[in-house]
Formats: C-alpha cells, sequence, structure tokens
C-alpha cells in the first residue's frame, strides 16, 4: 500500500513541523513576547500545556509512524503476511490510543492556551471526550474536536487557512466511504490529516526575540 504509506509519512512531516513551530515556546524570552493578532504566544506559566499539546503531536506521530512501515509492507489490498501481524496489533492499539486519546489531547491543550475559555469548560469537554470508553456513542469525542477546533477558530489568524484545516479534518471519515480503493483511500485520509495540522501550524503565533 504505496499510497497509504507515502500518506503516513506526509503526516508525520506535519506533525513534527507543527512540533518545531511549538519548541521556541519554551524559550523564556519568546514567551514574554505577544502578538498583536490572533492566537497570542503562550505566558511561562502555560508551559506545561503547550509540553501536552506536544505530547499529543508526538503520539499520533508515533503512530503514523508504525503505519508507514505497515502499509509498506502490505500488499494493494492491506494484507500483510504472519510474520508481521504483531506490528499490525501495535499500529492498531496506538491508533486507538491517538483518536481517543492523543486527539482530544491535542485540542484541548490548544483551547485552554487560545480558546479564552475557562478550565471548567476544559475539564468538562474532556470529560464528555473519554465518554466512549465507558460505552457512549464515539460521535461524542468527534464532537468536543469540533467544537474545540470551532471555538478556536474565532480567533485564529489567518482564519480561512484553519477553517480549511476544519473542512480537512471533517473530510477524513469520509475517504473510506467515497473511495473504494484502499490504498488510495488511506492514502488521501492521511492527507487530509496531514493537512489539517499545516492548517494548525499556520495559525500558531510568531513568537519574536525582544531586540
Amino acid at each position: 500500500m504505496l499510497l497509504a504509506s507515502v500518506g503516513e509519512l506526509l503526516l508525520i512531516s506535519a506533525l513534527l513541523w507543527t512540533v518545531s513551530r511549538l519548541l521556541p515556546f519554551w524559550r523564556v524570552a519568546a514567551v514574554n513576547t505577544s502578538t498583536a493578532q490572533g492566537w497570542s504566544v503562550p505566558a511561562s506559566s502555560q508551559r506545561g500545556y503547550v509540553m501536552l499539546l506536544c505530547t499529543a503531536l508526538l503520539m499520533v506521530a508515533l503512530t503514523a509512524s508504525v503505519g508507514a512501515i505497515r502499509f509498506a509492507l502490505s500488499d494493494a489490498s492491506g494484507n500483510i503476511d504472519m510474520i508481521w501481524q504483531p506490528l499490525v496489533e501495535v499500529h492498531d492499539r496506538l491508533s486507538w490510543l491517538s483518536r481517543q486519546l492523543a486527539m482530544p489531547l491535542y485540542v484541548l491543550s490548544g483551547l485552554w492556551l487560545w480558546g479564552g475559555v475557562s478550565w471548567m469548560v476544559v475539564l468538562l469537554l474532556a470529560v464528555v471526550s473519554q465518554l466512549p470508553m465507558i460505552g457512549a456513542p464515539a460521535i461524542l469525542t468527534d464532537a468536543v474536536l469540533l467544537l474545540a477546533l470551532l471555538r478556536l477558530a474565532q480567533y485564529a489568524q489567518p482564519r480561512w487557512v484553519f477553517i480549511s484545516a476544519i473542512v480537512s479534518l471533517l473530510l477524513v471519515p469520509l475517504c473510506g466511504l467515497v473511495i473504494a480503493d484502499k490504498d488510495m483511500a488511506m492514502g488521501i485520509f492521511h492527507l487530509c490529516l496531514a493537512l489539517h495540522f499545516v492548517g494548525f501550524s499556520s495559525a500558531l503565533p510568531r513568537p519574536q526575540q525582544p531586540s
């Protein structure tokens, strides 16, 4: 599944690029500056949430790395030799963790940093996002992701790029429904995810060193 593997590599690149854009916020000189428009540079007291955001993105990148290997070893229909079956199981587990834990952590960390909401709202959304673990519909997690991203879009600059990132994320679940070829579907699936993170990265503030 060449296209699926390439899609995973594009996703990894987008995630690592986004993390590289977040790393300057760890420098004291950078976090003490501010921007005139869009999201503000996190204060020094918020660097822990920047760490959580980076952790979530790296978790998704780890999943994509294992997925890239899995798809590279699979044939066009997605079948893989039995010797690599443990790799499939590891990827499936990581995919679940990324969807259920890493993605909510990503959007809720962003919401706390740039959404202008109280900690009670973030906590409530965090609880709701995990209700599927006890039998609630999985769409609750997706709803939390969408609500948080729409709130972030209100403050994002350039806003149209961030809205495009949200649209890219909404297209992800449609890939398997409208594209019959499994390899192409998975490739576009991960391409849409990559475009989402590129859009998120474009909205990140640009810290400037004081002169």
